[in-house]
């Protein structure tokens, strides 16, 4: 019927008589032509036999707050013609009523006999993740049909709590379980298990005889299958139970769930598990089984375990022989916290990345500018404007219909830039040749049935497509070609992966064989995006600290009269955050500038003629004005003296537009009005947009009036540390909108302080800069500390944490401040006139609120957040020294109240952590290097951090091609950062932790036992390759001292001065770092410079560096320590 010579044919590199050889290869359908028949009719007369209806209900769209079970019977799952239509009924029931997860009995299938042998293989229509555990009876391999069996599926969001249990320790397949868990010593077993029959069975192949034959060869005990069944089961419950685990056995009892004996056994204390069914709906089920007279299926749980709905199918939805069973149970009850279902935001179509779509979203937006004549009213409210300012109202409000509009086809253009397909299988010419048939024979049956106007069309493709004589089809012929095609489509889903990889790597063989360079390009970016995306999906999922579950808030803990108070609900979760960030948002009136007379004369944004006064030094301060008010004033006014020539620019050119966009990040989270960064990315890409969009900001910048959608936010709440609730640990991010991004951090962050730079206004402490991080910081404080030692003088260090700072700066001062530094009143009005009035959302796991909050942007000090050191010395008798206790003092800061509160002074060996590295002032780096931590700490220290991916390697079962990377990529690019701060010996340093390459190696595909010296020696020279933290340790102080020596700064400064004082200490002419370390090192303090000079001698490393020597005042002299190392004194 289909004509393999045909085009469509030749495009196929599978054949019909492939079909015929793959369809022939079911060697069990083949042999079992009987066996299939009677299966079939029992399907048959199952499906036709009075369909009681449901029995219970439970709502199809899951509530919040429960997980949802299923517990089914297949009885048998060999057969392709049995297998789809069960599968093809449990997919639907899973999608129909949202399940998260199964309970399988009767599979009947030998796994090790099976073709495939995977559950999920039997089930392709499902999607998303999962993870499936099968128990069949393994002590005999006798056939691919083998009666009896269990199996549990788990699929989507619980997957996050999803840990694998155990299975019938007598290898029977009677029973296998899973445990959910998220809170250490809550956790829930979900068993699936299936009651042997008690009365005997003579069929070779049935459960009964199975067992039979085990207790024979086994046993040898005058025990039936079933009384072995029940003993077993009760005593694996009660170990379960003693363990404290709560449990939800699903099982096919094959007796009453509630006269049985075995249904009162599992009622026994100790074990106290009940039947739900009559619990929940008030009467059992009529019968479960499709020929029974009573209910034999049940699920019985714990009285721990808190069950709201049930609800048995009728047979029409049930995919065996027996009444399937829906059933809910609260989240708190099982892993002891109240989950609730994250509200995923929408996929975006337009995508920078992708020209197909980036063409059309910029040819529609051609088409409706055009129609709307934005270009035209841009330039007509420029003339009108003529650089007025302030902007006439109606030009204010011509303006934000304008900027309405522009929005408006933005999100249109982006729904009609492309269609966004989620295919069964990735895109292939084989699969797509057996897909676009399947879709023919559709419309063959359209044509059938007189509903296409042109058939002549449709049979002419289907000739291309290897539909011979389309017209000559029946009706049935139709039906099964569909079949067929499905068939076939589901066959080679299989091979999905590696049928796309070949379809690409032919592209680019032909690609390369013409030249098309271009294309052959696109090819290759295109199989590297490909293969990574899986990869790096699986790296996220095995090694991320929230294992794989969004981190979107879905409640809240908060503090109240000293105890914790959980909210879940999205009404409650969004007024504890509002109460929050509305006492938050008003720390900045506390502020001198915002009360009194002061605050009077200024206004919000700074816009008076007081304000002016001050900027030109010319302004009185009232008599209740602080001594700290005056000082912050007069240094407002000294800035602007020094910065009244310069002036920030206002306009914004189209290439700054380019430039801009090309190096944002696509994937930051949109705005309310969903104009994403893609849009202006794609924008950025043609002039006319550039041009467009850089002098809709010019107009916006010098006429100071923002659009009325700048003045919405979007206040997205993460979670700092998986698990970790409590509402003043949260992370709240602010979006604004993605051109109001642009216009401040072009005017404030890149010009106003590209400005101030010129003018030496940027203070050497500031490690914000380019080329600059927290680390220089870091470095600069270990210097400081070095030096104390050193030279033995006192020092004092305090680290004090403004929680909420950026929450209490005071926008009238920030005005006054920008306006010092050289920017016009008229940009500083956009910025803070858009927050002044800001109506603010809230995205939480539930989504976006509906309600927003208003609020004026403005902490405190905080005692407890605050620390601080005294470091003094004193010499001992022998000439040697120690620190010494600093007589009483105190460190206060002083609250916003005005009381007073303490400072926590530390001894100098307790360890703190800023600005991501644990240091200590006596040097010493073992809590950065093995302090002890958990997995949800913020920080942790190299070793915790190097156990818990080690662990995590373990569990992740990934390939070692995957493990590397992550190794590289993730692993020691986390444990990087403050290397080259750390001033630990190399004897300290050693591995990461303890046994680590030796628990690793076999994971990484290395044989753990090869000698450590390869361990770490170089691929290159035969090596496995590992990295070596004394090797990375010290080329992180060799960058840093690179980086830092004789700079201008206080880091370069503190440097030489500590080079300087270890050339006194160890007695030399020159430089010391030239000088062996072994014996010198031994006459130095320890500190940064020692371990950088005994890193540089251990590997060998040659330093050149220009260092006066200190000249000899006569002929023939020489430094003492030379004489002394000289005749080996030590």
């Amino acid at each position: 019927m289909i004509d393999k010579r045909s085009k469509g044919a030749r495009r196929s590199r599978i054949t019909e008589d492939n079909i015929r050889e793959w369809v022939e290869s079911e060697a069990f359908e083949s042999r079992n032509a009987a066996s299939m028949s009677i299966l079939e009719s029992k399907l048959n007369e199952t499906s036709a036999a009075k369909d009681y209806p449901a029995h219970g209900s439970v709502e199809e769209n899951r509530p919040d707050g429960v997980f949802r079970g299923m517990s089914v019977q297949l009885n048998g799952m060999v057969t392709s013609k049995v297998m789809n239509r069960k599968a093809r009924l449990l997919t639907s029931a899973i999608k129909k009523y949202e399940v998260q997860f199964v309970g399988i009995g009767e599979v009947g299938v030998n796994w090790k006999k099976a073709n495939r042998k995977r559950l999920l293989s039997l089930l392709p229509d499902l999607t998303g993740e999962a993870r499936a555990m099968t128990a069949n009876n393994t002590t005999e391999n006798v056939a691919v049909h083998q009666q009896g069996g269990v199996a549990t599926l788990a699929l989507g969001e619980i997957i996050n709590y999803y840990k694998k249990g155990s299975k019938d320790f007598r290898h029977l397949g009677r029973w296998t379980s899973f445990i959910l868990q998220s809170i250490q010593g809550h956790r829930t077993r979900i068993v699936q298990a299936y009651g042997v029959r008690a009365n005997r069975s003579n069929i070779l192949g049935s459960v009964y005889q199975q067992h039979v034959r085990y207790i024979q060869q086994y046993l040898n005990e005058n025990v039936s299958p079933r009384q072995l069944f029940e003993s077993d089961l009760l005593w694996q419950l009660s170990v379960w139970r003693a363990l404290g685990d709560r449990i939800i056995l699903i099982m096919d009892v094959n007796c009453h769930v509630l006269t049985g004996k075995l249904s009162r056994a599992l009622t026994a204390e100790g074990i106290d598990l009940k039947e739900i069914t009559k619990e929940h709906i008030g009467s059992l089920c009529p019968n479960t089984h499709s020929s029974g007279s009573e209910q034999i299926d049940g699920v019985w749980a714990t009285p721990d375990i808190t069950v709201t709905a049930v609800k048995w199918l009728p047979y029409s939805e049930s995919p065996g022989d027996h009444r399937s069973c829906i059933f809910d149970f609260t989240t708190l009850s099982a892993i002891g916290t109240r989950e609730r279902r994250i509200v995923l935001p929408a996929c975006r179509r337009l995508v920078s990345s992708n020209p197909a779509a980036v063409t059309a979203y910029i040819e529609e937006m051609d088409r409706q500018f055009d129609i709307h004549r934005i270009h035209g009213r841009l330039d007509d409210i420029q003339t009108l404007t003529n650089g007025e300012f302030p902007m006439s109202d109606h030009c204010r409000e011509l303006m934000d219909k304008l900027d309405a509009q522009v929005i408006e086809i933005q999100l249109h253009c982006e729904s009609k830039c492309r269609h966004i397909y989620r295919p069964d299988s990735p895109y292939s010419p084989d699969i797509s040749l057996w897909d676009k048939r399947g879709k023919m024979f559709k419309r063959m049956i359209d044509i059938l049935d007189g509903t296409v106007k042109n058939p002549g069309v449709i049979r002419k493709q289907a000739r291309k497509l290897g539909i011979a004589a389309p017209k000559m089809w029946t009706y049935e012929e139709c039906v099964h070609g569909v079949q067929v095609c499905k068939a076939w489509k589901k066959k080679l889903s299989k091979y999905a992966p590696c049928l796309r990889i070949e379809h690409l790597q032919q592209r680019l063989l032909e690609a390369e064989a013409t030249e098309d360079k271009e294309r052959a390009k696109a090819i290759r970016t295109m199989m590297t995006r490909e293969e990574s995306s899986s990869m790096w999906s699986s790296l996220s999922y095995t090694f991320n600290d929230n294992g794989g579950r969004s981190n979107a808030v879905t409640r809240v803990e908060r503090i109240e009269d000293g105890v914790t108070v959980e909210y879940t609900e999205q009404t409650e979760v969004e007024r504890v955050v509002r109460e929050m960030t509305q006492n938050r948002f008003t720390l900045a009136d506390s502020s001198p500038l915002c009360s009194g007379l002061l605050g009077e004369q200024l206004g919000y944004l700074a816009n008076t003629e007081v304000a002016e006064q001050i900027l030109t030094g010319t302004y009185t301060a009232p008599e209740e004005a602080s001594n700290a008010t005056v000082l912050v004033l007069e240094e407002i006014s000294r800035i602007a003296e020094v910065m009244k020539e310069g002036k920030v620019s206002l306009s914004v050119s189209p290439d700054e537009f380019t430039q801009y966009w090309k190096r944002m990040k696509e994937r930051t989270s949109s705005s309310y009005s969903k104009a994403h960064f893609g849009h202006y990315k794609a924008a950025a890409m043609y002039k006319q947009y550039a041009q467009f969009f850089a002098a809709k900001l010019s107009l916006i910048a010098q006429s100071g009036t923002p659009p009325s959608r700048w003045g919405i936010g979007m206040t997205v709440l993460l979670e700092k540390i998986a698990g970790l609730a409590l509402v003043n640990k949260l992370r709240a991010i602010l979006l604004f909108e993605a051109d109001s991004n642009m216009f401040n951090r072009l005017i404030f962050g890149d010009r106003m302080m590209e400005l101030a730079r010129e003018y030496d206004m940027i203070p050497q402490e500031q490690y914000a800069e380019k080329q600059s991080d927290g680390q220089d910081g870091t470095f600069v404080k270990r210097l400081l500390t070095d030096l104390s030692r050193q030279m033995k003088t006192p020092l004092g260090i305090v680290s004090a944490d403004a929680e909420t700072c950026y929450d209490r700066i005071a926008h009238v001062f920030a005005s006054l401040v920008f306006q010092a530094f050289g920017v016009f009143i008229t940009a500083v009005m956009v910025m803070l006139g858009s927050i002044q009035h800001m109506k603010f959302y809230l995205r939480t796991g539930f989504g976006e609120s509906k309600e927003y909050m208003t609020a004026l942007l403005g902490g405190s000090g905080k005692a407890d957040k605050c620390f601080g050191y005294f470091v003094d010395y004193e010499w001992k008798d022998d000439g040697s020294w120690r620190y010494t206790q600093v007589p009483d003092k105190t460190l206060n800061i002083v609250l916003p109240d005005g009381s007073v509160e303490g400072i926590a002074l530390l001894p100098v060996s307790a360890a703190r952590v800023t600005l991501g590295v644990s240091a200590a002032p006596d040097g010493q780096d073992t809590q950065h290097l093995h302090g002890e931590g958990k997995a949800r700490d913020k920080w942790k220290s190299i070793s915790t951090r190097a156990s818990l991916w080690a662990n995590r390697l373990k569990n992740g079962h990934l390939p070692p091609k995957f493990a590397w990377v992550s190794y590289r990529l993730q692993l020691w690019s986390s444990l990087r950062y403050g290397l080259g701060t750390l001033a630990a010996p190399l004897s300290e340093l050693g591995e990461v932790t303890k046994n680590f390459a030796y628990n690793v190696l076999s994971y990484l595909g290395v044989n753990q036992n090869i000698a450590a010296g390869y361990r770490y020696l170089h691929s290159t020279f035969g090596g496995v390759g590992l990295i070596s933290l004394s090797a990375e340790v010290t080329i992180g102080r060799l960058n840093m001292f690179l980086q830092h020596w004789d700079m201008p700064n206080p880091s370069g400064r503190l440097l030489r001065a500590s080079l300087e004082t270890l050339q006194l200490e160890i007695g030399c002419a020159g430089n010391p770092l030239l000088e062996p370390f072994d014996p010198m090192g031994n006459l130095a303090t320890h500190c940064w410079m020692t371990s950088f000079w005994e890193g540089i001698c251990a590997f060998g490393l040659q330093l050149q560096m220009d260092y006066p020597e200190i000249p000899m005042p006569r002929e023939n002299d020489r430094c003492i320590m030379t004489l002394a190392i000289q005749m080996q004194y030590r």
